[in-house]
């Protein structure tokens, strides 16, 4: 399959694949972060991210995956789903790509290479 992207869709690949890559790991807090800036079904702005983590994403982590808010699986962990890993390698991939053109400092994870968790599945390549 091949796919081409602009830079903008690329960054909301980057930011689903993200989020789901976290949620798999355990990271609910990531959901409230990627409806910060959702609005209502009447436009109104929801309730601030930091709140809702406070009142529900904690809750969920230690219900249902029995650990502290803060804690959870880190992407290499054989807990974590090869789905969350393929997503991950893929995320990775396409960040080191913009991080060529866009300004991101050196020393950035953008910069660095697909840590290739999902061992099993090739990682994707960026065509020139």
């Amino acid at each position: 399959m091949k796919l081409e992207l602009t830079d903008k869709h690329a960054s909301v690949l980057i930011a689903a694949l993200d989020c789901y890559s976290r949620l798999q790991m355990g990271q609910l807090w990531a959901l409230a972060d990627a409806i910060e800036t959702a609005k209502d079904a009447n436009g109104a702005t929801l309730p601030d991210a930091w709140q809702l983590r406070e009142q529900y994403t904690d809750e969920l982590t230690r219900r249902i995956f029995g650990y502290s808010a803060n804690a959870s699986h880190g992407i290499c962990s054989q807990h974590v789903p090869e789905s969350a890993k393929v997503a991950y390698d893929l995320q990775c991939v396409i960040r080191a790509d913009i991080a060529k053109r866009e300004n991101h400092l050196r020393s950035s994870v953008w910069h660095g290479p697909p840590l290739h968790t999902a061992k099993a599945v090739p990682l994707a390549e960026v065509l020139p």
